[in-house]
């Protein structure tokens, strides 16, 4: 059979997604490494930018475009808006499947305790660089790697379900947490589709922004002001509820505006 000559190379290859993915995680031990001559939020910010930037030379050596190897565009203001809504529920919804794990398979405390005060602020400076680089830069960051190029690159040869499930047990693996890896590859999956039903890495990166601020938040905060919206263990049951309604009319808003775009889309293509 004749290979069809106006058939563009793929965008990454089964070997260059590996060697993408070992790059990357060496990428991320030099910065772990480096972390030790600088202070800690400074750090984070530091290994955040790593993470995507194996990704970014890759590009930029292939000559690839920016903005559609990385899923930069822009979505139209009711896909936001929608997604918007599904992130508000998801956000709840992964924070008690995260309490439940946690509850039944501890993660061991001292490792716990480490992790925690990464997040944890002093000051008001502490504070805001902690969430520009674990709540801003970490969410823009790993949502250009894993829902923008290696999202983009696996639709090319698998189809859109399997390529939103590998994305997100990459996303889990590259966390090295595996107290927390169902829960990550979860949230991965739910930002898959947003990136892949709306061809924009955007409606994710509030997600994920949103998702590791409220875990800043909650390190931070005196856990009695987290009454109206926990107990001891689990989130509030009408919480829970509001979360699936908003996932629930959410999702079905937001498949329908990327619907709308696409015939938008169509039409002009035609006209």
């Amino acid at each position: 059979m004749e290979t069809n000559s106006q058939t563009p190379p793929p965008l990454l290859t089964p070997r260059d997604l590996g060697r993408l993915f070992l790059f990357t995680v060496l990428a991320i031990l030099v910065a772990q490494m480096l972390t030790l001559l600088l202070p800690m939020p400074y750090a984070l910010a530091l290994q955040e930018l790593c993470i995507v930037v194996p990704a970014i030379l890759y590009v930029v050596k292939r000559k690839l475009p920016l903005v559609l190897t990385f899923r930069l565009g822009l979505p139209t203001p009711a896909i936001f808006f929608y997604s918007l809504l599904v992130t508000l529920g998801v956000v709840v919804l992964a924070d008690e499947l995260d309490r439940l794990i946690n509850h039944f398979f501890p993660m061991p405390e001292e490792l716990a305790k480490g992790l925690e005060q990464l997040m944890r602020a002093d000051s008001a400076q502490e504070m805001l660089l902690i969430i520009g680089g674990a709540v801003i830069v970490a969410a823009v960051a790993e949502e250009m790697l894993f829902r923008g190029m290696i999202l983009t690159a696996l639709e090319q040869f698998k189809d859109a379900a399997s390529a939103i499930v590998l994305s997100a047990i990459f996303f889990a693996l590259i966390h090295f947490n595996p107290w927390g890896a169902v829960q990550i590859a979860l949230l991965g999956f739910a930002l898959g589709y947003l990136a892949w039903r709306s061809q924009s890495i955007w409606p994710g990166v509030i997600l994920h922004a949103l998702n590791n601020l409220l875990a800043f938040l909650w390190l931070n905060l005196p856990k009695e002001s987290w009454n109206w919206y926990c107990g001891e263990i689990h989130v509030h049951t009408y919480w829970l509820i509001a979360a699936v309604l908003l996932v629930w009319f959410g999702v079905d808003r937001f498949n329908r505006a990327c619907d709308a775009r696409e015939i938008d889309e169509g039409s002009v293509i035609s006209g």
